[in-house]
């Protein structure tokens, strides 16, 4: 089995809480303050030209940090390689956790979103 790069790491998980979150490309950019195509970017690694030393190109770890907070998780959220059920076993957590120290979102509104998945 071929190894994940970093890059495809953050395109997968970032597809996944997009879905998650029911937001495009530019709803997301115009949450997080970064353009739609910065999102594209971070969804389409492959698309990114390799550099004159060929180095792997990859986008900015501040830009991946608006996205997660817009996304309301925290950004090793989107580095972290794996799999959607262990993605959404990870979510439910977060969002329990909330729920007990009673984080940004209401109670309710994070029990809803908890039990609605």
């Amino acid at each position: 089995m071929a190894q994940t790069t970093i890059n495809q790491t953050v395109a997968n998980a970032l597809a996944y809480y997009m879905a998650k979150a029911g937001m495009t490309e530019a709803q997301l950019g115009r949450a997080a303050g970064v353009s739609p195509r910065t999102v594209g970017n971070f969804l389409r690694p492959e698309a990114r030209v390799t550099g004159s030393r060929g180095k792997e190109p990859s986008g900015k770890l501040t830009e991946l940090a608006l996205i997660a907070h817009a996304l309301r998780i925290d950004v090793s959220d989107l580095v972290s390689n794996l799999s959607d059920s262990e993605r959404e076993e990870r979510r439910r957590l977060t969002l329990a956790a909330r729920i007990l120290r009673g984080g940004e979102m209401s109670s309710a509104d994070s029990l809803a979103e908890l039990q609605a998945q």
